[in-house]
């Protein structure tokens, strides 16, 4: 059995966070429609020229870059090749310079990194691009242009990769916040940029969407109850027009004051650590997201009630609760008619 404590609460919320990115994203913005006609695009243009119209997604952290360009590739039966930038070195993308045989000279080996963008309806997924150092930026941005890469194995040095559609990367601001590197205009005139703004409506659709997934898929009634309770308090904060995630100046004031950021990835964070209570998430808000907005918080969850709580007034008072047993309307029934 995991006991909470200060040493495995950060353990038990990037699993969970990394459990809800893993969903399928169920709302379609302009994330979503931006690449339907990208796609569109360069499927129409596939092999007759050189020029792809490639996408470059700028937000901060937990805006739902990552995990909506992977739900969009999987609704439209794309072959995703995902790489993580920053951790590329050169011979990922030029392939190892070895010994021949004779021990005399060296040769290049043709890399094996890429291949993977050689099966049909293949898109290349640049995460934390501008985190890269510049020189792997400059052998990415080949690839990105011409869609080849180096193979001594071939006459003229170059493979060229017949099924690679487009390239997506994805960057966070070039602010104080983020250890990243500011692009040069060669490297912005290859995309279409989009700037990702944190959406309450998109993440209440998402929460949505993964948290009844996770009802439906669980017998065990106190489970229930919590995920039940992490949507009712979602469902009562995002809809709330006083909540509103931070503003660039926001992030700056937090980066200068130490303190935690209002993101959807941060809020999503602390309604795990809820499990679906209003006194624990106000308990972890400060450790988890802009202390400053707590009291917003306080005044939109002034009237609010457990779910665990309305179930247990439901039992007192002879019904049944939707979690123990069956009524005639269940409080995830009325969170649904809200939302419709």
């Amino acid at each position: 059995m995991l006991i909470l404590n200060e040493d495995t609460l950060g353990a038990v919320v990037d699993k969970a966070q990394n459990d809800l990115d893993a969903e399928v994203y169920s709302g379609k913005g302009d994330i979503e429609e931006a690449l339907d006609d990208i796609l569109e695009i360069n499927e129409a243009n596939q092999g007759s020229y050189n020029e792809f119209v490639n996408l470059l997604l700028v937000g901060s952290a937990g805006t739902g870059k990552t995990s909506r360009v992977k739900a969009w590739a999987r609704k439209n039966g794309i072959n995703l090749f995902e790489l993580d930038a920053k951790g590329l070195d050169i011979t990922d993308l030029n392939g190892a310079i070895v010994p021949d045989k004779t021990g005399t000279e060296v040769k290049r080996l043709a890399t094996t990194e890429l291949d993977a963008l050689e099966r049909p309806r293949s898109v290349l997924f640049l995460d934390e691009y501008n985190r890269a150092p510049a020189d792997i930026r400059g052998t990415l941005l080949t690839l990105v242009n011409d869609h080849e890469i180096n193979d001594p194995r071939e006459p003229s040095g170059k493979r060229k990769l017949e099924n690679f559609l487009f390239t997506i990367a994805a960057i966070n601001p070039p602010n104080a916040n983020y250890n990243t590197d500011t692009l040069d205009q060669a490297e912005l005139e290859r995309f279409y940029q989009l700037n990702v703004m944190p959406d309450k409506n998109n993440l209440l659709r998402y929460l949505t969407d993964t948290y009844t997934k996770q009802m439906e898929a669980t017998d065990n009634p106190k489970r229930k109850t919590q995920l039940e309770g992490k949507l009712a308090l979602a469902t009562k904060i995002l809809n709330d027009r006083a909540f509103e995630f931070d503003t660039p100046e926001d992030d700056e004031e937090s980066m200068m004051n130490g303190t935690a950021a209002l993101s959807p990835r941060s809020f999503t964070k602390v309604l795990e650590l809820s499990m679906g209570k209003k006194d624990k998430l106000l308990k972890y808000w400060n450790g988890q997201c802009n202390p400053r907005k707590k009291g917003t918080i306080e005044r939109i969850l002034a009237d609010y009630t457990d779910v665990q709580d309305k179930a247990n007034d439901a039992l007192a008072g002879g019904t049944e609760s939707d979690v123990f047993g069956k009524r005639e309307e269940s409080i995830w029934d009325k969170i649904k008619g809200n939302l419709n």
